[in-house]
């Protein structure tokens, strides 16, 4: 397992339709999902339904100038979007309720206060018994032309 991405396999990032075998067999390949999202150029982080940061991805890190060990076990109240405060907590109940993700352009404060465009999708972490178990996070930034 990379590391930092610990968190993504305690929550249960993967479907069991995604990791079953030839003969039905779970056989969740951590290394294989803990490598994909550690190359993702997308910033990729989950949270519990609390909001504690419970896995961030390099490319996190590069876009929103936080570590992994910075954030890991930190609580989040997505200060990342000021233009989006508002309506974190209705959005983070939605998704945990079982509503489709979210997408949305958003301007990101970064840690040394400079800001970005980037295109933002929220969805619900589910667990094998369908129940949300977290909110993943994937942000990408928007080109400047």
């Amino acid at each position: 397992m990379l590391p930092h991405m610990s968190g993504a396999a305690k929550l249960g990032a993967a479907s069991p339709s995604c990791v079953a075998d030839r003969d039905g067999e779970d056989t969740a390949n951590d290394s294989l999902f803990a490598a994909i999202i550690h190359s993702a150029e997308d910033a990729i982080f989950s949270t519990t339904p609390e909001g504690v940061v419970s896995s961030w991805n390099p490319a996190a890190t590069r876009l929103f100038g936080y570590s992994a060990e910075q954030m890991i076990g930190s609580r989040t109240t997505l200060p990342f979007f000021p233009d989006r405060i508002k309506e974190k907590a209705v959005l983070i109940d939605a998704l945990l309720r079982g509503n489709p993700a979210v997408s949305f352009d958003a301007t990101l404060r970064r840690s040394d206060g400079t800001t970005v465009r980037v295109y933002v999708t929220l969805f619900a972490i589910k667990n094998a018994l369908n129940e949300a178990v977290g909110i993943g996070t994937i942000a990408r930034r928007i080109p400047a032309f």
